[in-house]
């Protein structure tokens, strides 16, 4: 969505608030300007995937699964056995892909060289003040401040009103449908940008 509204002619400002890592960073960098404060927790440049595994836990208390799937790789990440070692080199060459794609995206947002990337990105975590010495933000400020650049920007008076877009509404129905829906399909694969 950031590209697409840089793409109109919109300039986009990223105004990062307490925790803007990972994720939040990787939606950040596609901005025109990124603005931190000095003690936001972001970088976080990496990509994780987590499965639990139980099935000693669930031998011990008498659980016992029967799944029934069509493909060689779609029960991975089932808690209830230990992982093989073709479904981890499969969930690897995932995640190293992932990977390869936002530092790709963070090279060509922010311009900054493949080898500075590869310190940057290892999973770490900064604080706004160090992100703009990495050159992974481009000023100091807070909200305000980001809406007092963003309208500089854009060419607009200093008072130019502020109109915030309302945000997703789901029915409480929606949310329950969708957390019962994560709940009965079983395993799930998720490649995630996380911090940690």
């Amino acid at each position: 969505q950031v590209i697409l509204t840089r793409e109109q002619g919109v300039k986009v400002v990223a105004s990062m608030g307490t925790v803007a890592a990972s994720g939040g960073y990787y939606i950040a960098a596609a901005a025109d300007s990124i603005m931190a404060n000095p003690g936001t927790i972001t970088g976080s440049i990496g990509v994780i995937a987590e499965f639990m595994q139980a099935d000693t836990l669930f031998r011990k208390i008498g659980i016992a699964f029967n799944t029934i799937s069509r493909g060689r790789f779609k029960g991975t990440g089932n808690s209830a056995r230990p992982m093989r070692e073709d479904e981890r080199l499969m969930v690897w060459r995932v995640i190293d892909d992932a990977y390869r794609q936002f530092v790709e995206a963070i090279h060509e947002a922010r311009g900054i060289e493949y080898e500075s990337l590869d310190t940057l990105a290892q999973g770490q975590v900064l604080t706004g003040r160090m992100a703009l010495e990495a050159g992974l933000v481009d000023t100091l400020g807070n909200h305000e401040d980001a809406v007092r650049f963003a309208r500089r920007m854009g060419g607009l008076d200093s008072d130019a009103p502020l109109i915030r877009a309302p945000g997703p509404k789901k029915s409480l129905l929606e949310r329950l449908t969708a957390e019962a829906s994560l709940l009965w399909n079983g395993p799930s694969f998720r490649v995630s940008y996380l911090m940690q």
